[in-house]
């Protein structure tokens, strides 16, 4: 069976470690993404997908592959079963080029759904970087 994968790119106003931070930072994840990503961000280190409602609750998470600021960024992903994302930075004039590429898929459907998500929530993490503030419509309350 061949491994499926989701590639999306985006440019986000401002510098690769503002960025960088926007990805690491447990506060910003919880702004942008609605959950907070915790970890050290050392290679080999696990990460947790915790929920920003205040319950505490883990939903999901993995081991950091890749560190290596403000450039790239890559770590195993709870879908079905574990996947790859990686987040490559660039700077680019005055913004930043952020790639991520979602890789290890096992099927359509999860491709699919991975193709959805991933453009909103870095759609939601461009506007929080830019102007302060998420969407007024959180974009995974639309898919």
């Amino acid at each position: 069976m061949t491994s499926l994968q989701c590639n999306y790119v985006i440019y986000i106003a401002g510098n690769a470690d503002t960025v960088w931070n926007a990805l690491t930072d447990a506060d910003s994840t919880g702004a942008w993404w609605g959950h907070s990503n915790v970890s050290d961000w050392k290679v080999g280190s696990t990460w947790k997908h915790v929920r920003a409602d205040g319950s505490g609750d883990v939903d999901g998470g993995g081991e950091v592959l890749e560190s290596v600021r403000p450039n790239r960024l890559a770590l195993t992903f709870p879908t079905l079963k574990p996947s790859t994302v990686a987040f490559d930075l660039e700077e680019f004039a005055d913004s930043v080029r952020l790639t991520m590429t979602h890789t290890e898929l096992d099927d359509e459907a999860t491709c699919s759904g991975v193709a959805r998500v991933w453009p909103a929530l870095l759609s939601n993490l461009k506007t929080y970087l830019e102007s302060g503030k998420v969407m007024a419509t959180p974009p995974l309350s639309t898919l």
